[in-house]
């Protein structure tokens, strides 16, 4: 179960540059509330998103 946690929050990372904030706001949300990811894991979430566009890669899908 651990693995394919590992697996699928590196699959959903790697997908953050074209999620719209909203997109990504609500991922967060549902993440949180079926307890999937753990604070720690959303924190790095979000921050490889916020690096994503502050890159200037195009989060627009």
């Amino acid at each position: 179960m651990i693995k394919l946690k590992t697996y699928l929050f590196h699959e959903l990372s790697s997908y953050l540059p074209l999620l719209e904030g909203e997109e990504f706001d609500a991922l967060v949300a549902r993440g949180k509330e079926l307890k999937q990811w753990t604070v720690q894991e959303l924190e790095e979430l979000k921050e490889r998103y916020n690096c994503a566009k502050l890159k200037g890669v195009n989060i627009t899908t």
